[in-house]
């Protein structure tokens, strides 16, 4: 039988490496621990604020605004003109879709995607083909769109038609005409 000194010695010296390997796993622990609460405070702080709710009337507005626009470009035949206000709806209306827009229990979103976006996609052709006659047709078309939208909603009382006047007085819709020899 060996000294029970040496076994001691041995125990003793086990017992520190021991020791000495899991401090040393507590401190690496410890960083990682640290590390892990700041990138989540980070985040946390870089966390998107609660969505403004969307002002439906407001935005509503704004596409009526463009849509009068397009309406008097698309009349005149400024097809560029008429192309740039049908953008802005798009992109408007895409928007709209984007943000998951409810009203009570009516999917909002859901009904641009449905019935409105189809309409400015066959309009965008028309457009694109400089054809009036089109042009008016579809117009009609997204106006009915938008009609047939508002019903859903329940706001059957709002009805868009065709404009009689340009909502803006102040801007020319007929194309500009390249002078012969300039």
């Amino acid at each position: 039988m060996k000294n029970p000194l040496f076994h001691l010695g041995l125990a003793i010296t086990a017992t520190v490496l021991l020791s000495t390997y899991l401090l040393f796993h507590v401190a690496e622990l410890e960083k990682q621990t640290k590390a892990l609460k700041a990138s989540l405070n980070l985040a946390l702080a870089d966390k998107p604020k609660t969505q403004e709710p969307v002002e439906l009337a407001d935005v509503m507005e704004k596409l009526q605004r463009h849509s009068n626009k397009l309406y008097f470009a698309g009349r005149s035949e400024n097809w560029d003109l008429a192309a740039f206000y049908l953008e802005e709806i798009e992109e408007t209306v895409k928007g709209i879709e984007k943000k998951d827009v409810m009203e009570g229990q009516i999917n909002i979103s859901g009904l641009m995607q449905g019935l409105i976006l189809p309409e400015v996609e066959k309009l965008e052709t028309a457009v694109k083909s400089k054809d009036n006659q089109s042009f008016q047709k579809q117009y009609h078309a997204l106006t009915s769109s938008c009609n047939a939208c508002h019903v859903t909603a329940n706001h059957p009382y709002i009805v868009i038609q065709a404009p009689h006047v340009p909502v803006m007085d102040n801007q020319q819709y007929e194309p500009i005409r390249a002078v012969a020899g300039k």
